[in-house]
């Protein structure tokens, strides 16, 4: 834990024939206004070129950094298995996720830690996003985004949405899309990191065992600083049609 460094984003990405999209989501990195991240990206021995154009940018940016190569699976254990992986060799005092099709807008990182630096007490800030297609345009907002949207009305105040991360199931319901957000390792390693029984949704339940720990605060920002990638590859094209809890009492 000394070798943590203070304010460094520790940014985890797992990509498996990704080519028609990592190039992007690596690019949006280096585009960041916020400089101090680094990259820690498990390649699950993809077979369609993303493993040269991760190259190139391993060899071009030393932030970018490739984790367990060759380690096909690890025994076919799961998201969380692989994520954790990463966490292992993340030196930063903050933790993102970057799946390698969604895209953090050059204010993300810079937005975020700002607001740490204002108020100590959060756990974990996130933002809005826009839901974009294939070649980066912009979808109309679907159901569950037109929702979430509806709890930050003002793009300059972060709410405070502790409260509905606590009654949320999971999935499509939360409130956070993991693109958005970042969190302080240390609360991370708290609960144990990803969980390793969880196949998909595994961001969701990790905010779902933060959200338990006490004193933990967990805001959202309007200002919409990613883009959420729907494709048809994506196992995530079905949250566009997933039914939404509302929140109440905010």
């Amino acid at each position: 834990m000394s070798e943590r460094m203070s304010e460094l984003v520790s940014v985890l990405m797992l990509t498996y024939n990704s080519a028609k999209t990592i190039e992007q989501s690596l690019s949006s990195l280096l585009l960041q206004t916020y400089p101090y991240w680094e990259l820690l990206i498990y390649d699950d021995c993809s077979s369609d070129g993303t493993t040269e154009c991760l190259n190139d940018y391993i060899n071009s940016d030393h932030r970018i950094k490739e984790v367990g190569r060759g380690k096909r699976h690890i025994g076919h254990r799961g998201i969380g298995v692989l994520r954790n992986l990463c966490l292992s060799q993340a030196k930063g005092e903050f933790v993102a996720v970057l799946d390698s099709d969604d895209v953090r807008y050059p204010i993300n990182l810079e937005t975020c830690i700002g607001i740490f630096q204002q108020d100590e007490t959060w756990s974990i800030i996130a933002t809005q996003y826009d839901e974009i297609d294939i070649f980066s345009n912009r979808l109309p907002p679907s159901n569950c985004l037109h929702k979430r949207r509806k709890i930050t009305q003002n793009s300059c105040k972060v709410v405070d949405i502790t409260n509905i991360i606590e009654r949320s199931h999971g999935g499509a319901d939360c409130a956070i899309a993991p693109c958005t957000a970042v969190l302080r390792h240390d609360v991370v390693l708290a609960v144990g990191g990803f969980s390793q029984s969880w196949q998909y949704h595994t961001d969701s339940n990790l905010y779902r065992r933060i959200v338990k720990l006490e004193g933990t605060k967990i805001g959202l920002l309007g200002s919409v600083t990613a883009g959420y990638r729907f494709h048809e590859n994506q196992r995530s094209m079905e949250k566009r049609a997933s039914t939404w809890v509302e929140p109440t009492n905010l």
